[in-house]
């Protein structure tokens, strides 16, 4: 879950981990530009936008071969 999508400050993003596994979180913008990684082991986090431009960005997590994504938009 992404949220508050759009975004302005930060974006929380909140998935399962009950494990406490290794979650592998890269962001993209539409050309396919790494913004942003992180590598962690819970299962909320919450992200600082103002190095961000405006626009849509793409969001890959990665817990063991398991890969979800999503999107948000900075406004």
């Amino acid at each position: 879950k992404v949220f508050p999508n759009p975004a302005n400050e930060s974006v929380t993003l909140k998935f399962n981990n009950n494990k406490n596994e290794e979650t592998h979180i890269n962001i993209y913008d539409l050309s396919g530009r790494l913004v942003y990684e992180n590598i962690n082991t819970i299962s909320q986090l919450q992200i600082n936008l103002n190095e961000f431009k405006a626009g849509v960005y793409i969001i890959k997590m990665t817990q063991n071969e398991t890969v979800y994504t999503s999107q948000f938009v900075k406004s």
